[in-house]
């Protein structure tokens, strides 16, 4: 299911999103929170990275997978558009 922040990105650019947690990581790759989550904003054509993002728990948090999402691909937008000097979102959604 496409989520709504992504919907914004033009045609030729893709989001990979990783959600990195106890089962699947260690405290080191987590930077020691219990939950993080990534997101890198990729060219289609030849799979460029332009933009990063992260979203990280703090230990009171609950962990709210939909949430991270939202907040680390806004975070990785933000980032492309500082990078290239150009907006790459259609229509914001902020």
């Amino acid at each position: 299911m496409a989520h709504y922040i992504e919907n914004k990105l033009p045609s030729q650019y893709r989001v990979k999103v990783v959600h990195l947690h106890r089962g699947n990581s260690s405290r080191q790759q987590r930077h020691g929170h219990c939950y993080r989550t990534i997101a890198k904003i990729l060219r289609r054509s030849n799979g460029m990275v332009v933009g990063i993002g992260e979203a990280r728990c703090s230990n009171r948090d609950k962990p709210c997978r939909s949430t991270g999402r939202q907040v680390a691909v806004g975070r990785a937008m933000k980032d492309a558009e500082m990078h290239s000097n150009c907006l790459i979102v259609a229509d914001p959604p902020f």
